[in-house]
């Protein structure tokens, strides 16, 4: 017999095999190839520069639920002016860019809530924000 490393190793028994250490050293060298490979490709995809139209999606997305879609500080000023504020429920929010570079956004929300009276309603109100998700105005409410 010869001792180099490629071939299987003698068991105790007398067969030939890969024993328990072998078979977990490769496992080890695989799987941590693997996870080596796939942190260096995702070290790559971050390091690319991204467009400014990725860079306005990214600001954009930030300002509204993945939940429900609701703006977040809309919703909150919304809440602030209502009677009965645990009443709110959010319908549907849409977004458009409000001027040609895009600078503000017009926010269209439509939501339920309890009047002064506690009969529930519905209600739409639109806002211009920033791109940071300010409130800059109400532009309408019903």
């Amino acid at each position: 017999m010869s001792s180099s490393g490629t071939e299987p190793t003698e068991t105790p028994q007398g067969k030939k095999g890969f024993n328990f250490v072998d078979i977990f050293f490769i496992c080890l060298v695989l799987f941590g190839g693997i996870y080596l490979y796939n942190s260096f490709h995702t070290y790559q995809e971050k390091q690319k520069p991204k467009t400014p139209e990725q860079v306005r999606a990214e600001k954009i997305e930030k300002q509204f639920s993945s939940f429900d879609g609701s703006h977040y500080k809309l919703t909150r000023l919304i809440k602030e002016a209502m009677h009965y504020p645990d009443s709110y429920e959010h319908v549907k929010t849409r977004h458009e860019c409000d001027t040609y570079t895009c600078e503000t956004l017009l926010v269209r929300t439509s939501y339920r809530g309890q009047n002064a009276f506690g009969a529930t309603v519905l209600n739409r109100v639109t806002a211009r924000v920033d791109m940071d998700g300010n409130l800059l105005e109400v532009v309408s409410q019903e």
